[in-house]
């Protein structure tokens, strides 16, 4: 069941932008931006399931609705991953943690750059992989 607390329709229609426009980064080669729009798309995703959750973040920020510190999200994940066996199956808490730092590095590296060995290993080129994360995590229902 979708959590209504907050208009989820925005929230997936940022996180389908943010995806396409990884895709569109990653075909041009532009796999810094790539890993920014990517962890992006996922990490809005991943709030909006915490929310599903009942999960009550800790240091949201300022005024927002759903998002999270990147840390609390992706500590929050780790630790429902080891309870939920379907979870821990599909590594959800993986892609977004792989998909951080590939993000961290794009964004605030100096000496590194992401590389296209990233962005296939992770199975970023096409939507499929969006959609695959929305089906892991159960929020179908809410697109």
């Amino acid at each position: 069941m979708c959590h209504k607390k907050f208009n989820t329709d925005i929230y997936i229609e940022k996180s389908k932008e943010a995806f396409e426009s990884s895709v569109i980064c990653g075909k041009n080669n532009f796999f810094n931006s790539w890993a920014n729009r990517a962890y992006y798309s996922f990490y809005i995703l991943s709030s909006i399931f915490m929310e599903n959750l009942g999960i009550e973040p800790q240091g949201k920020h300022g005024d927002s609705e759903i998002y999270y510190k990147h840390s609390q999200i992706i500590k929050q994940l780790s630790f429902r991953m080891k309870a939920d066996k379907k979870l821990k199956k599909l590594k959800v808490c993986r892609i977004l943690n792989d998909l951080y730092n590939n993000r961290v590095i794009a964004d605030y590296s100096s000496d590194r750059v992401i590389a296209e060995r990233e962005f296939i290993r992770l199975g970023m080129k096409s939507e499929d992989a969006f959609k695959e994360y929305i089906s892991i995590i159960g929020i179908e229902d809410c697109i």
